[in-house]
């Protein structure tokens, strides 16, 4: 791997105009996908809902009013004396004047000031000419069984002369002219039943709340509840209108679903802007008191910018649309990113060469990547759509960083990156002589303690919780709190110092809130559908299993039903319209009523009737029944007419929102629960229907958050362990990178529960974020320790440096949040420095601890460094001087000196097993003995024979010297230069044996011709 990126520097070194070429053509393609990138505002992404609960998750704010902006004028000081509602109502109108006049864009057209006793007599007036479309087959028998009552017509007009004499509102009279048979009474009442049950008072027709201390006016969001960047415009716009109404002594606020929303954007946003200035101005600080040049920032920087238009661009070509909101978290991914370039950056001030300082940390930055990718992409598989859009961006961010790093970076390092007289010191020991006391009573004593801590933090772990609920992440001022809990009440019917409202809560009940929801691909056929199960809910009403039961049934049909009702209402009136026409004519003419007293109850008895689309009955679906429809039906006409103009809208446009399929709701008061009632359907489709409480969303939510977390855990360290095997070669190395991360997490979820810290739906993104850095980390330190292992130069120093900056980075980057008042990012921060302090605590202590443990005792290096091979090998008794024995040890020498040594040195020892000279006491050489282990192997098995190792490249050489060292003596070692470095070549040439490794066409013209019997192994 090493030798690939410096092949591609060296190839680029020479070709600047291709590079440049290269650089500005990728460049220019990113920025342009950039520019075509798509951007939604939708916190609800984040939760982890599978298709059923995703369906009913948006079925419930559409009928639960969670687009719905409620303007609450009241006094401001409620002891003033004289204070009356109309001065309540005069600010209503003030504003209400205000926003009509201002209201240019259409956008506030849904504003509700009083209760319109117009509209709803044009309501009735629809109600009664519609009336057939209404009645079922029950309801004809009941009016042939009145209508066989002897003198039923006379005696009921006369009732209605008596209402008519006493006082009575415009509806009731209404109600006598359109029904004078009282035919339809229980349908109308049916109807009322369906209204919402919230509890408020009418005062002029202004909407007031219960106890008359607060006026309301009501909006409908256009954007829905989740889009707040319009909601914010439109709130804008009204508290601009709020604030123009002059009335002393009354304020108006305002509160909803969409108020909060846009109330927790507006939090996160200014803590952020906080949290970021801070945190640049540290961090500028910390980055330049470091590197001393401001080229090295801008160098960093560049790299960080580069690989975020890679990952923006390579977005843009794999979703539609990105959440601004993954954007602003993935940021925290930045932490992780400039590792790449501050190593490379940081090791060059002990490493002078850009070449050979990339060539020595290529290796750990790529296994380091390729980890901390594969821990991101465990969110791709996950329900949630911000968080896989999160992993994808996050493993991109990376992966742009690591391209930018390794090809293009280190063509732009010059003479600014070498370093400056007062930097250079001298070098320091290697961590086996100096840094570490391990393998003395002082290091006993910390891995002792580290151990102690770790089991008292491990069973404080299992105590650690996942917070579900969903509002406590949520930014509400104390006023907005104590208005949402006064709401719930009036919903409710409990007193507000009860009431703990939340979106996703609800109260305990004997009876629960269960929906029913029939679903399917136009209205009509969910209406057909939801036909079949009316029987069903009747039965469990007569079991008692159902309390209460509120749908659209009878009033919204299929076409085939309303036809099938309106042919009984031809029936009816074949039977009984000219009777009746005549009996009412002439009581009416009897009690003294005036002609076309009850023109509009006749006329419905000659109507021509037809099968009508959905959105004919749009003044029932926007208003009564709008809790019975999800996506609220508009007055909007389709093809088939039966399709909402809302499914397919833009929710950027004003009027339009994001909705489920055509779903037919019944709302049940139930003592059976979603699964029972889930149960008692199964005889029909189950794909068109599901049941569904809040307390099982709810359920649904935690219950995935939960597996994600487990899922998110496992996935991580598997993936991190299992690639660590795979790159470093050895499952021991594997494990010794691995178990910092492990311990960590364990101190990480004790401290937490320690702390009273819990993780929730947002900081759990921080779970892979700490496998990223951890798994870079304890990379760094365990690469570290085998190249001070190899060379015997100093490494660590470099690595701990700049893993203690990027933690510092880090700490001052996500730590800033600490002063955030949005809860959410105030958990982003607490989780980040409880697990960076846990993360590179074990990483600066757990590696060169354990690697010392393996590879040195009380008397220096051992001979044999510890190893499950070795383990093997001492449990078969394997004899000393057996060949396959002193072939294991020799490939033990090597151990833990590199994946390319130990590798090389492994398939080098399987060749040679038949490249042995012939059994004599006279030297041998070896040319091109490459890291010396056919050398060091016919050292031990001739101990007697004097063994001479050829090599050209110095670390080669000396690695191999190295290895050879406190093991044998009758090696020496030579730089390859020409046989003439040879001792005394011409007096033992003779009887020299030579052995020429890997011949190039000039070893064998330069050697051969002195031994044409020389083995040649290639």
């Amino acid at each position: 791997m090493s030798e690939t990126i410096t092949r591609i520097y060296d190839y680029l070194r020479v070709r600047r105009g291709l590079y440049f070429s290269v650089l500005l053509l990728l460049t220019v393609v990113l920025v342009v996908l950039v520019t075509r990138q798509r951007y939604k505002e939708d916190i609800t992404d984040f939760l982890p809902l599978g298709s059923k609960y995703g369906q009913a998750l948006k079925v419930y704010q559409e009928i639960s009013g969670a687009n719905r902006i409620v303007a609450i004028i009241d006094h401001t000081d409620t002891t003033t004396v004289g204070a009356t509602p109309d001065d309540l109502t005069a600010a209503v109108d003030a504003f209400a004047a205000i926003v009509a006049e201002r209201d240019t864009t259409g956008i506030a057209t849904t504003m509700v000031t009083q209760i319109d006793m117009e509209q709803m007599e044009q309501l009735g007036e629809f109600i009664y000419a519609n009336m057939p479309y209404f009645l079922t087959a029950t309801d004809y028998a009941r009016m042939d069984s009145l209508l066989a009552t002897d003198g039923y017509v006379g005696s009921q007009i006369a009732a209605c002369k008596e209402q008519l004499l006493f006082p009575m509102s415009g509806l009731m009279a209404q109600n006598v002219q359109h029904d004078p048979l009282n035919f339809f009474t229980p349908t109308v009442a049916t109807l009322q039943q369906r209204q919402a049950a919230v509890n408020y008072e009418s005062y002029d027709g202004y909407i007031f709340t219960p106890d008359m201390s607060r006026a309301l006016v009501l909006f409908q969001s256009p954007y829905g509840g989740s889009e707040t960047s319009a909601n914010a415009r439109l709130l804008r716009f009204l508290e601009d209108c709020a604030e123009a109404v002059d009335c002393p002594g009354v304020s108006i606020r305002f509160i909803g679903g969409p108020v909060i929303a846009v109330g927790n954007a507006e939090r996160i946003k200014s803590d952020s802007i906080l949290a970021v200035s801070l945190a640049l101005l540290l961090i500028v600080g910390l980055l330049f008191t470091a590197f001393r040049r401001v080229s090295r920032l801008l160098l960093i920087v560049l790299a960080i910018a580069w690989g975020w238009i890679f990952a923006m661009g390579v977005l843009a070509l794999l979703r539609d649309s990105v959440s601004v909101i993954v954007i602003g978290i993935s940021s925290v991914i930045v932490g992780i990113a400039v590792n790449y370039p501050l190593h490379l950056i940081a090791h060059l001030r002990h490493t002078p060469s850009v070449r050979q300082a990339l060539r020595e940390i290529a290796v750990p930055l790529v296994v380091g990547n390729i980890t901390t990718v594969g821990a991101f992409l465990a969110l791709v598989p996950l329900e949630s759509v911000a968080l896989r859009d999160l992993g994808l961006f996050s493993s991109l961010l990376l992966v742009g960083t690591i391209l930018f790093v390794l090809i293009f970076l280190p063509q732009m390092m010059g003479n600014c990156l070498t370093p400056a007289p007062e930097e250079r010191g001298e070098p320091q020991q290697s961590f086996l002589h100096f840094s570490h006391p391990f393998g003395s009573r002082a290091g006993w004593a910390v891995g002792t303690a580290l151990l102690l801590v770790t089991l008292v933090l491990g069973y404080f772990s299992l105590d650690t919780t996942f917070d579900t609920n969903i509002a406590n992440i949520n930014y509400m001022t104390p006023q907005q709190r104590q208005d949402m809990k006064y709401f719930a009440s009036m919903v409710s019917g409990l007193p507000s110092s009860d009431t703990n409202f939340s979106p996703l809560t609800s109260h305990s009940s004997p009876l629960k809130t269960v929906y029913i929801v029939s679903t399917d691909t136009s209205f009509d056929a969910a209406f057909s559908r939801f036909a079949a199960i009316h029987p069903l809910l009747e039965q469990l009403k007569s079991e008692g299993k159902v309390a209460n039961e509120s749908s659209c049934h009878p009033f919204l049909c299929s076409l085939q039903e309303q036809e099938s009702r309106l042919s009984l209402w031809r029936d009816f009136v074949s039977r009984h319209g000219h009777q009746l026409e005549t009996s009412i004519l002439s009581a009416a003419k009897a009690e003294g009523f005036a002609d076309g007293t009850f023109d509009a109850f006749l006329s419905l008895l000659h109507s021509d009737l037809h099968p009508q689309p959905i959105d004919h009955f749009s003044p029932l679906t926007t208003t009564i029944l709008a809790s019975c429809l999800a996506p609220t039906v508009t007055a909007s006409h389709s093809d088939s007419g039966l399709v909402s103009h809302a499914s397919s809208a833009d929710p950027s446009t004003p009027g339009s929102a994001s909705c489920a399929a055509p779903s037919v709701i019944a709302t049940l008061n139930t003592t059976l629960s979603p699964e029972e009632i889930t149960s008692r359907l199964s005889s029909l489709p189950s794909p068109h229907y599901y049941a569904f409480d809040v307390e099982s969303m709810n359920s649904s939510i935690a219950t995935r958050l939960s597996d994600d977390f487990n899922y998110i855990g496992w996935s991580c360290g598997l993936i991190v362990f299992f690639f660590l095997w795979f790159s470093l070669g050895s499952i021991e190395l594997a494990l010794l990178s691995f178990l910092p991360m492990a311990v960590s997490w364990l101190w990480i979820l004790g401290l937490m529960s320690l702390l009273g810290i819990h993780f929730n739906v947002v900081n759990i993104i921080l779970a892979t974020f700490i496998f990223g850095q951890g798994d870079d980390y304890t990379i760094f330190m365990t690469e570290g320790c085998q190249y001070e292992y190899a060379f015997r130069r100093p490494m660590l120093a470099s690595y701990k440096k700049s893993i203690i900056l990027s933690a510092l980075i880090m700490f001052i980057g996500i730590g800033t949040l600490i002063f955030a008042q949005h809860p959410a990012l105030r958990s982003l921060a607490e989780v980040t420095i409880v697990g960076m302090f846990s993360v590179v605590l074990m990483a600066w202590l757990l590696p060169p601890l354990v690697f010392r443990w393996l590879v040195t005792n009380s008397t220096g290096y051992r001979r044999r460094p510890l190893s499950l091979s070795l383990l093997w090998h001492r449990f078969r008794g394997e004899h000393p001087s057996t060949p396959s024995y002193l072939r294991h040890l020799v490939y033990d020498r090597y151990r833990y000196k590199g994946l390319a040594i130990t590798t090389t040195v492994g398939r080098n020892l399987r060749r040679y097993v038949n490249t042995t000279p012939s059994a004599c006491q006279q030297p041998v050489a070896v040319i091109n003995s490459g890291y010396g282990e056919l050398p060091l192997l016919l050292a031990l098995q001739q101990p007697s024979r004097p063994v001479i190792a050829i090599e050209a490249d110095d670390e080669k050489l000396l690695i191999a010297r190295h290895s050879a060292n406190a093991l044998v003596t009758n090696i020496t070692f030579l730089k390859k230069g020409g046989l003439e470095q040879i001792p005394n070549i011409q007096s033992i040439h003779p009887n020299l044996q030579l052995l020429l490794l890997n011949p190039s066409p000039e070893d064998t013209l330069s050697y051969a011709p002195y031994h044409p019997e020389v083995p040649l192994a290639s």
